[in-house]
C-alpha cells in the first residue's frame, strides 16, 4: 500500500456564459500544473421550473391524494 497522500479539489463556477468552450483549456492547464491522477467534471444545466422532474403528481391537490389509496393501479 502506498503512503502517498492524495488530494481532491472541487471547483464550482457559476457563469452566464456556456462553459463548454473553456473546459478543455482548464483541464489542460491543471494537467500542466499538477501530477493529475484523475480529472472529471459535471456540467449542471438549467431545467424548466414548470416541468415535473421527480415523477410525482403535479395536477392533483393533496386532499385528492389522501383519498386515493390504490397507487399501484
Amino acid at each position: 500500500m502506498s503512503d502517498t497522500k492524495t488530494y481532491k479539489v472541487t471547483l464550482t463556477v457559476t457563469t452566464k456564459s456556456d462553459p463548454r468552450d473553456i473546459i478543455d483549456f482548464v483541464q489542460k492547464r491543471i494537467r500542466d500544473a499538477l501530477p493529475v491522477l484523475s480529472l472529471d467534471y459535471h456540467l449542471v444545466e438549467d431545467r424548466d421550473t414548470n416541468v415535473e422532474h421527480h415523477g410525482g403528481v403535479q395536477d392533483r391537490e393533496y386532499s385528492d391524494l389522501k383519498e386515493d389509496t390504490d397507487y399501484a393501479n
